[in-house]
C-alpha cells in the first residue's frame, strides 16, 4: 500500500514551483486513492489555487517558525532546493520516504553553504570553486546524491538539470526524468483565438529577478531592434514582478521612439494568466514553467535562455520550443559560447506561419507537458522511493565545519531560508 504523500511547497507569490505543486496535488487522485496532503500558507498561493477548484486535500499549516513533523508511513515530495530546509524546519519520521524534485540546474549545487561566490560563474569554476571550500562536505553531498538518485529519491526535470549534476559532482549515476507540467481547461482552449496573420505582439511572464531580468532586458533591446530595422510597431507585454522590476521598468523608459509599446502588466495569479493566455493572440518568449502554460493554449512558443551575462542588442540566441529536447524547458547560460539558436531577428525573418509553430508548440505539450504522461511517472517514482529520512541523516549532510555552520548561520538569519 502506498503511503500518505505530503507535498512541501508553501509560498504566497505565483512561481513555477508552486504551480507544479499545486498540479501534483490536484491530479494525485487520478492516480491514488489517498488525498494529498498539502503543506502551505493558510492564504498561500498553492492552497488558494486547490480551493478555487474544489480539489480535494488536506492541509497543513505552515506557520513561518514552526517546525512541520511528518508522521511514519509518509511520502515526502519536495522541491530539490527545499529540501535544505529538511531536519531544519521540516522534522520527518526515520522511515518517511523523501523524493527530491530538480526543478533548477543549481539545485544541487545551492546546498553548499558558501555557493553565492561563483552562482553565477560557469560549471568548471564552480566545480572547483566547491571542492576547494568544501572538500569534505562536497565528497558526503556527492555521496547523498547519488544514493537518493539509486533509491527513487531524486528526479530531475530535464536533461539540463541533470548533465549540471553529473558534472559538478562526478557522477555517471543513471538518473530518472520527470518533466514538469501543466493542465488545460478545456473550455478556456476552445474559446481561444490564434491569428498570426500580423505577428505584432509577444510576451513574456515570470519573475523579473535573478537570472531571467539579464533575459528580459535583452528581448527589450532585441524587440526594439526589429523596430527600427522595419520600421515597424511591436507590443511587448511583460506578466510578472520581482526585485529587478523597477530596474526594468526604468530600462524601459530609455527605450528612444514610440514603435516598441511596453505594457508591465504586473503579476497574475494561476487562473487569471490562464484566462489572460487563453484570450492572447501574443508570440511567448522566455522560459521555464510559463513557456508551458503559453505553449497548452497554442501559443508560438520562442526559447530565450535565463543568464546573468549582458548582451548587446541583436547577439542573444534564440530557438523554437518545439526544437528543445524531451522535457526541456530552456537552460541557464553563464557562457556566450553555450548559447544555441539564431538572433531573434534571424529566427523571425525565417518563420513565415506563426500559426504552424503554434499547433508545434500545443503538440510538445500535450505530448512532453501534460498530467496524463507525467503523473503516471510521477506515482511509479514515488511508490517506488526507498530513500528514507534516515538515509539522509547518514550521510551526514547537515553536518558542516565552523566556516560552513557561520554561513549557513548568517544566511538563514538574513534570508530565514
Amino acid at each position: 500500500m502506498l503511503e500518505q504523500l505530503y507535498v512541501y511547497c508553501p509560498g504566497k507569490s505565483p512561481g513555477g514551483t508552486n504551480a507544479l505543486f499545486s498540479k501534483v496535488a490536484e491530479y494525485w487522485r487520478t492516480v491514488s486513492d489517498k488525498l494529498p496532503i498539502i503543506i502551505d500558507f493558510k492564504d498561500g498561493i498553492m492552497h488558494e489555487s486547490l480551493k478555487s477548484k474544489n480539489v480535494e486535500f488536506d492541509l497543513i499549516e505552515h506557520i513561518e517558525g514552526k517546525v512541520v513533523y511528518l508522521p511514519k508511513n509518509s511520502v515526502l515530495l519536495i522541491n530539490l532546493l527545499s529540501a535544505r530546509l529538511i531536519g531544519y524546519k521540516i522534522i520527518p519520521h526515520k522511515n518517511t520516504k523523501i523524493v527530491m524534485w530538480s526543478t533548477h540546474p543549481l539545485d544541487a549545487f545551492k546546498w553548499f553553504p558558501s555557493y553565492h561566490l561563483t552562482l553565477k560563474k560557469g560549471a568548471s569554476l564552480q566545480k572547483r570553486h566547491v571542492k576547494f571550500l568544501h572538500g569534505k562536505y562536497y565528497a558526503r553531498l556527492t555521496s547523498f546524491y547519488d544514493t537518493a538518485i539509486d533509491k527513487n529519491g531524486l528526479i530531475f526535470m530535464d536533461d539540463f538539470c541533470a548533465k549540471k549534476y553529473q558534472y559538478i559532482f562526478n557522477s555517471s549515476k543513471k538518473y530518472r526524468i520527470v518533466p514538469v507540467f501543466s493542465d488545460v481547461n478545456e473550455k478556456l482552449l476552445l474559446s481561444s483565438p490564434k491569428n498570426y496573420e500580423d505577428y505584432d505582439s509577444f510576451i513574456w511572464v515570470g519573475r523579473v529577478a535573478d537570472f531571467k531580468y539579464k533575459t528580459l532586458v535583452a528581448i527589450l533591446n532585441d524587440l526594439n531592434f526589429s523596430c527600427k530595422k522595419y520600421n515597424r510597431k511591436i507590443k511587448f507585454n511583460v506578466i510578472g514582478g520581482g526585485a529587478k522590476f523597477y530596474d526594468f521598468k526604468n530600462k524601459v523608459n530609455e527605450i528612444e521612439g514610440d514603435l516598441l509599446d511596453v505594457n508591465l502588466l504586473g503579476t497574475m495569479g494561476f487562473d487569471e494568466l490562464s484566462r489572460y493566455l487563453s484570450n492572447s493572440s501574443d508570440v511567448f518568449i522566455g522560459h521555464g514553467l510559463s513557456m508551458i502554460e503559453a505553449a497548452k493554449f497554442g501559443l508560438p512558443c520562442i526559447v530565450a535562455d535565463g543568464t546573468y551575462l549582458d548582451f548587446n542588442e541583436n547577439t542573444m540566441k534564440y530557438r523554437w520550443f518545439s526544437s528543445l529536447s524531451y522535457g526541456s524547458v530552456g537552460n541557464i547560460i553563464s557562457k556566450v559560447s553555450d548559447m544555441s539558436g539564431v538572433t531573434l531577428d534571424e529566427l523571425l525573418t525565417n518563420e513565415m506561419d506563426m500559426s504552424v509553430q503554434g499547433c508545434k508548440s500545443y503538440s510538445k505539450w500535450k505530448n512532453e507537458f501534460s498530467p496524463e504522461n507525467n503523473m503516471t511517472n510521477l506515482y511509479d517514482v514515488v511508490s517506488n522511493c526507498n530513500f528514507t529520512y534516515e538515509d539522509f541523516l547518514n550521510k551526514k549532510v547537515l553536518k558542516f565545519n565552523i566556516f560552513e555552520r557561520f554561513l549557513m548561520w548568517t544566511k538563514r538569519k538574513i534570508t530565514n531560508y
